[in-house]
């Protein structure tokens, strides 16, 4: 039975007006895609599992070439891996503006001002309000590097009131291998597990179908196994959560022959479903001119953070249990190989003969002790014979340092990289550059991080949008700020981003150092933002306490004027009354000037009415080009004393101005 869009739009679950048939048919499509997904990443599963089980140190015994023989598993990837996060983590979280904000168009102070609030505003949220935010990119930091990819999903919790963007395992996040993007995907399924009390307390509040789920069973998952073993949690028999699966997919529920975007809730044992939820907002629908819809933008709440891209285009990608896995088993192979010799060298082992008189059974020595030989010492060596056993091979040794050599390089995790000392006769230019160049795999890695930071702020800027209230208050930075859902009204002008320029401490106080040195040397910086940004770069606390904002609350007042200020101010003063003095006296000379052009103008005038009453000819033209002469000069006079009446006022101003 096809429902109606308006229906859709104004509907909370929309499970619960479908039929039955329809229902059971939708939850069994759910599982048997999902399982589909699961079976086209067979193959990258099996190495997730084994690049996991290599970081984890998970120790299995071994039976061969004996019981117990040594199983020594060298900790690269996990070293990889704490050194990536011991990079990532303070280059993506500098400071408390973790949000930074790109502007387009052209810029006003109060596009400004809004990008600001802004700014401030998602700080607050991802670092203050979502108090799990900082802790869950701690931990995908740690799994990406692993793994190779994790994932964000962001969303606004309606308990908790706010934004949330948790971290989700990609072993938890199911696509098909062969998925270009999540923009383009067909299809995703977040898996995840739920108490059968939150379930019942989810069925009580109206947010899943009060239907009877059956007993839940434990479905085979070895990543999750193999974790939990190494972590010494033994499996349980009873209260085993029940595995839910949340379907990102598109139907045709309205049957218009469109299908629209929707999340889909449902129990993996049973196949039944429990929520249906649109995955868009009504202003996003698109209806052309035949009352269709044309077009639908689905809200996108997952993030994919990605370390190496895949080179067979699939959709998860690299990490270090990829690229190193077999060379890490290559070494613990050698090293084992290398320990087990040098066993069998220490303990030593071999033939009796048939003339060794000594009591059968197990003749172990004790360090000190001495047993007594019914037999001299020529027939003891004639009826001994120690296997042939050579102690650890050199040749082995020198592979193992070749094998680990190369496994550094693939992680870059060398000696100056993990922060020890390259020697005292290599120079400090020397050991920069190689430090640089040992970071390019690093700076790349990063640029990739913040693409997808910058991607998972977008999200969480769309959350304002829809479920921001139009005015609220929030304390952050020492100070009570404002925020308005206008703010986030044009997603064109102003863009959240994070900033890729900077992947080193000691990257970014150089380049805070060289804007210093070269603002000292060049006019036209501004000197205190150049200073605020070295202290910054150093990490100084209180900088605002230590160099205050000239224009902010904590601004120093201006310090009295020493004996040398004085003295120029008066010369100052002096120079500008000896001005305003000349100034005066040119102004009444020129009034002076402009009184007696009047009165030769007033006789040139009377004179020339008298010459055309009783004179002709030359003298008449005489008369006038004296008058026009005068009229010429007294335009001139009067452009002049108009510049002396504004020069005037000028000078006036500067000396009526504040601080003068």
């Amino acid at each position: 039975m096809a429902i109606s869009f308006e229906t859709i739009l104004e509907t909370t679950n929309i499970a619960e007006v479908m039929e039955d048939d329809e229902i059971r048919s939708l939850g069994k499509t759910v599982v048997a895609e999902f399982e589909q997904d699961v079976a086209s990443r067979a193959q990258w599963t099996t190495k997730t599992t084994d690049a996991m089980n290599l970081a984890l140190q998970v120790v299995e015994e071994k039976s061969w070439p004996w019981e117990k023989a040594s199983n020594v598993k060298i900790p690269l990837i996990t070293i990889a891996a704490l050194q990536f996060s011991a990079r990532a983590y303070p280059a993506l979280v500098q400071d408390t503006n973790v949000v930074k904000i790109r502007m387009h168009g052209e810029h006003s102070e109060e596009k400004l001002e809004r990008a600001n609030r802004v700014r401030k505003h998602m700080s607050y949220q991802l670092l203050e309000e979502d108090e799990e935010w900082e802790e869950e990119m701690d931990r995908l930091l740690v799994t990406v590097p692993i793994v190779g990819c994790s994932f964000k999903k962001t969303y606004f919790d309606p308990d908790l009131k706010h934004n949330r963007s948790v971290h989700v395992l990609a072993n938890d996040f199911v696509v098909d291998y062969w998925t270009k993007s999540l923009a383009t995907a067909e299809r995703l399924t977040h898996r995840y597990h739920l108490r059968d009390n939150k379930v019942t307390e989810h069925k009580r509040s109206g947010f899943y179908l009060d239907i009877d789920l059956g007993t839940a069973q434990k479905h085979t998952d070895v990543a999750r196994e193999t974790k939990d073993a190494s972590q010494g949690v033994l499996p349980s028999e009873t209260k085993i959560p029940r595995e839910l699966l949340e379907q990102h997919r598109y139907m045709d529920l309205d049957d218009d022959g469109y299908d629209e975007p929707y999340i889909v809730t449902v129990d993996r044992t049973s196949a039944k479903v429990l929520r249906i939820v649109k995955r868009f907002e009504e202003e996003e629908v698109e209806i052309n001119a035949k009352n269709e819809v044309a077009k639908i933008t689905p809200n996108d709440h997952f993030t994919k953070y990605g370390f190496i891209p895949s080179p067979d285009g699939g959709f998860y990608d690299l990490g270090f249990g990829h690229l190193m896995g077999p060379m890490s088993n290559a070494i613990d192979t050698t090293l084992n190989q290398l320990v087990d010799s040098g066993t069998l060298s220490n303990l030593q082992s071999g033939f009796l003969g048939r003339g060794i008189k000594i009591r059968r059974g197990n003749a172990r020595f004790k360090p000190g002790e001495w047993k007594n030989a019914n037999m001299s010492g020529d027939d003891i060596r004639k009826n001994i014979f120690p296997l042939p056993i050579r102690e650890p091979s050199q040749v082995l040794f020198s592979l193992l340092g070749l094998l680990i050599e190369y496994a550094e390089r693939i992680s870059s995790v060398s000696d100056m990289m993990a922060g020890q000392s390259p020697g005292q006769n290599q120079p400090a230019t020397t050991t920069m550059a190689v430090l640089e160049q040992g970071m390019k795999v690093f700076t790349g890695i990063f640029k990739r991080i913040h693409r997808c930071m910058r991607d998972e702020f977008r999200k969480l800027y769309r959350m304002n949008q829809i479920f921001q209230d139009a005015e609220s208050e929030f304390y952050y930075q020492d100070s009570v700020n404002r925020i308005f859902q206008a703010d986030y009204s044009d997603p064109f002008e102003i863009k959240p981003a994070s900033d890729p320029s900077m992947v080193s401490d000691t990257q970014q106080a150089l380049q805070a150092e060289a804007v210093l040195a070269r603002s000292a040397q060049v006019p036209g910086y501004n000197r205190d933002a150049v200073e605020r940004r070295y202290l910054e770069a150093l990490r100084v606390e209180d900088i605002e306490q230590i160099f205050p904002d000239p224009n902010g609350p904590n601004a120093l007042p201006a310090p009295p004027p020493g004996p040398d200020m004085i003295k120029l101010r008066l010369q100052e003063d002096t120079a500008k009354s000896n001005f305003l003095v000349d100034m005066a006296g040119l102004v009444v000379k020129a009034a002076e000037t402009e009184a007696t052009i009047t009165k030769l103008e007033a006789e040139s005038m009377k004179l020339l009415a008298q010459a055309e009453a009783e004179e002709v000819g030359p003298q008449m033209e005489i008369y006038k080009l004296q008058l026009n002469g005068m009229k010429d000069q007294r335009q001139q006079l009067v452009s002049m004393m108009e510049k002396l009446s504004g020069e005037r006022e000028r000078v006036s101003g500067m000396e009526n101005a504040p601080g003068n």
